[in-house]
């Protein structure tokens, strides 16, 4: 599967550092604000990889980020975020030292989920590699393990019918968000709104961004890397 010989090869070697480069060998990145890309074809890789997380909700919520953060643009790249994915990386010596050489994975966030590449591997081996976050089926397995750890740390800290898909997509903009369970604070109502809105556009119940997250069955990410593997070569 292309996808995944892509993502597995993608090193930065010859990457100036600068969040101001525009390539990887032979993967062309395009700001995100630039992006163009069908959508239809990124939610074909989430409807084959949501098997692998076992959640009937988990699709949706997928799509509806996806078309927010990057314009469903699996190369989307936002540097504006550069400062922040450096200051991400140096604060944790288990990436500074995985990740060599370190300036050349602080370009900023990007893909389809919009992650800073240190939030995208937070529950992931050192092994695993900042590119996979612009691969389209390995960062939906990412989103689902960034899902999952949100549920386990945080949304606990919440009343039980306030730990929804919707408080999930708002941790992706800072926790203060996530724990605004009933929408106080403009950003809040705005994220609330763009949300559902996504889910209606692509023929989604908007009632979701409501409902409880539950990925109980979702294996983690390495067990479903290692199926979605298998699977592609199958």
């Amino acid at each position: 599967m292309l996808t995944l010989i892509v993502a597995m090869g993608l090193l930065l070697a010859g990457a100036s550092g600068d969040p101001n480069f525009t390539s990887y060998p032979g993967v062309l990145l395009a700001r995100t604000e630039e992006a163009t890309e069908s959508c239809a074809e990124v939610r074909a890789v989430i409807e084959r990889v949501s098997p692998l997380i076992g959640s009937r909700d988990f699709e949706a919520f997928a799509v509806a980020t996806a078309m927010t953060e990057s314009r469903c643009h699996s190369r989307a790249w936002n540097p504006s975020d550069g400062r922040a994915a450096r200051v991400g990386s140096a604060r944790s010596s288990r990436w500074s030292e995985a990740w060599a050489p370190l300036p050349a994975y602080q370009w900023g966030s990007g893909g389809l989920y919009g992650f800073l590449p240190t939030t995208a591997l937070s529950g992931c081996a050192s092994w695993c590699d900042p590119a996979w976050i612009f691969d389209p089926a390995i960062s939906t397995l990412l989103l689902a393990e960034y899902a999952r750890s949100i549920g386990r740390n945080y949304l606990s800290r919440l009343p039980p019918e306030k730990r929804t898909w919707l408080a999930v997509r708002k941790s992706m903009a800072g926790l203060k968000y996530l724990y605004d369970a009933d929408d106080q604070l403009d950003e809040s109502r705005r994220m609330r709104e763009r949300f559902e809105s996504r889910l209606v556009e692509a023929g989604f119940d908007p009632g979701l961004a409501d409902r409880r997250v539950d990925l109980r069955r979702f294996p983690g990410f390495e067990v479903a890397l290692r199926d979605l593997v298998q699977n592609s070569g199958s």
